[in-house]
């Protein structure tokens, strides 16, 4: 599902996708800078959010999936969107 948001000062497009994919990870990159020319800003507002128990509890399979999500999903999306930003001079397009 993609949604398209445009304004006087240009347009954004947002994209559902699985962060803990790789290969997801880099098509959604590669599909903005095809479509856009780069990515100007990325922000990672993708969580999990279930586990409602006390830390003696808690699986920690549960928590591992969490932070697959939660940390490296994020981390992921980030290495994707760098080598596009090293290829402009001082973070300017």
């Amino acid at each position: 599902m993609s949604q398209r948001r445009s304004s006087r000062r240009g347009d954004a497009r947002s994209r559902a996708t699985n962060i803990a994919d790789p290969a997801a990870c880099a098509a959604i990159v590669a599909a903005a800078t095809e479509e856009f020319g780069g990515v100007d800003v990325l922000v990672n507002n993708a969580f999990r959010f279930d586990a409602f128990q006390s830390f003696e509890e808690v699986d920690l399979d549960r928590w591992r999936k969490i932070m697959e999500t939660n940390l490296f999903g994020s981390l992921q999306m980030t290495k994707q969107r760098c080598p596009p930003c090293e290829r402009v001079e001082a973070g300017r397009w």
